[in-house]
Formats: structure tokens, C-alpha cells, sequence
């Protein structure tokens, strides 16, 4: 996916209906006072550290190639979605990563929140008063899982035997994950729909990139029907809780049916970079 393609046009929001989001007002008009990351390596900014050998890939070219032209830490040529939706709230850069506050010794809003995601310990550190209630309550949790557990459940099952029986477990967590953050005092929570698994380059590579597996699509659809139920579940018994689906499906479908101005979509960012230069 080009999410940092230089002729990259949105003709709509894709992500999902932003309404509500934000109480009365809406975007950046009522960015919350700090965004909080937590997920998977879809949503990490630099938390591998550039000097373990087997972590450091995304700290080394083509990584980065499109931005900020070098290894960044960032699994992609350029921006991810961590980025992109910074920006959407009106920041101007993204939380500081988990590794880096950890050598704080307070926080301060120059931080713009902190992101937990892939090697973050994020409900340790706010439980052990790093972060003020205050600032929790004022701010938003944005909560992105794409599919590293299934791609870990795959490489031990290579036939994908039981894998959708394994997803009501992924989703299971999720929704503790949620819980876990309305007993922390969050107000604020936007959550992703994953993806579709089968249009992952590890995937499509398999056909030279020409199509996607509809067959492992199906834990995405599974996935998502799941989390949307418990998000669904979730906003019935916490009210005073303003939860976003972000809808990663809803965009990449948008995309393979011509919304967009891109080429080489079920390209590896990385591959895609290396077509256009």
C-alpha cells in the first residue's frame, strides 16, 4: 500500500465515519491534549532499537526511501498511518516513542503523547503514575492491530490449519485491551479494523504481486466482524466513552476499486519505491 505515494489523492475520508468522535466538535478543532499508541509493528514509529542486529531493519534503506530519505525505524518506504493520523488531529510530530521516554523523567506536552506501540509496556508505564489522570482523561488512545499475531500463527502452522478458530482469541484480547483502558480512566479510543490479510506483500508476493488470497481474507472479515461486535458491546456499557473504528478494510477496498491515484498496489512499499525511480 503507497500510503506515502507522491501523487497519493483522498477523495474521501477512508477511514471510517469520524463523526462523534470528538464529542460535539469535530477534528482538529477538539484534538485531544495527547495521543497514546498501542498496537502492533503496523503502527510503530521507531521503537526497534537501531542497534539490535536482528531488530534494526527498518533503521536501513529502502526503509525510509521516500521519507525523510533514510532508515527511520518505520516499516515502509515512508510515513505510516501513525503519522498520517497525527497530522489528522493537528500535531506537529508524532508521540515520542516508548523507547525514548523512557530516559524522562516527567512528561511533558512536547511529547504529544507517547507511543507504546510493538515494544511499548503502555499500561505499566500510565499505571505507574507517569502520566497525570488529567492528562489520560484529556487525551485519546489509538489502538492499531494488523495481523502480527496471525502472521505468527503462521509461521507455525503453514497450512493455516485452525486459523479461524484462532481469531476469536486475537479478538478476545482486544476487547481486554479495551477494558483495560476505560480502568485507566481513557475517554477517548480509536481502534482499527484490520486490513485485509491475503493483500499483505508476504502474501501476494507468492503471484508476483498480481492478486490477493481471498482465502486468507477470511480472518480479516472474521476479525472484523468480531471487533466491531465488542466495540459495539462496549460503547452500550461505557457511554461516557467516545470510541472511532477506524475501517483499514473499507480503505484498501476503496483503493482496488480505482479511488485513488496509484499504481502497483499489492506491491511491498519498498518494491514499489524501486519502480518508480
Amino acid at each position: 500500500m503507497f500510503v506515502d505515494h507522491p501523487s497519493y489523492h483522498r477523495p474521501k475520508n477512508p477511514y471510517g465515519d469520524t463523526r462523534g468522535a470528538f464529542g460535539d466538535n469535530q477534528g482538529v478543532d477538539a484534538k485531544p491534549r495527547a495521543l497514546f499508541v498501542f498496537g502492533d509493528s503496523y503502527a510503530d514509529t521507531r521503537n526497534h532499537s537501531p542497534y539490535a542486529p536482528i531488530l534494526n531493519r527498518p533503521w536501513k534503506l529502502p526503509y525510509g526511501s521516500t521519507w525523510p530519505r533514510e532508515g527511520s525505524g518505520r516499516y515502509s518506504d515512508g510515513k505510516i498511518f501513525t503519522n498520517f493520523f497525527t497530522e489528522y488531529l493537528g500535531f506537529p510530530a508524532a508521540p515520542m516513542t516508548a523507547r525514548m521516554a523512557k530516559g524522562k523523567k516527567q512528561y511533558d506536552d512536547s511529547m504529544h503523547g507517547i507511543n507504546f506501540s510493538y515494544g511499548g509496556s503502555g499500561i505499566q508505564m500510565i499505571e505507574s503514575g507517569f502520566l497525570s489522570k488529567d492528562l489520560i482523561v484529556e487525551s485519546m488512545v489509538l489502538f492499531v492491530v494488523c495481523g502480527n499475531d496471525y502472521t505468527a500463527y503462521g509461521d507455525k502452522h503453514p497450512n493455516d490449519e485452525g486459523i479461524l478458530d484462532f481469531v476469536p482469541s486475537v479478538a478476545s484480547k482486544i476487547d481486554g485491551s479495551l477494558k483495560a483502558f476505560q480502568a485507566l480512566g481513557v475517554k477517548k479510543i480509536s481502534i482499527t479494523k484490520m486490513l485485509p490479510y491475503g493483500c499483505y506483500p508476504k502474501i501476494t508476493s507468492k503471484v508476483n504481486y498480481i492478486s490477493s488470497n481471498a482465502s486468507k481474507n477470511a480472518r480479516t472479515i472474521l476479525h472484523n466482524k468480531l471487533i466491531t461486535d465488542y466495540v459495539t458491546a462496549f460503547k452500550e456499557l461505557h457511554p461516557d466513552i467516545e470510541v472511532m473504528m477506524l475501517d483499514f478494510q473499507q480503505a484498501f477496498e476503496l483503493s482496488f476499486q480505482g479511488n485513488y491515484d496509484t499504481d502497483d498496489l499489492l506491491l511491498s512499499d519498498n518494491l514499489g519505491f524501486q519502480r518508480r525511480v
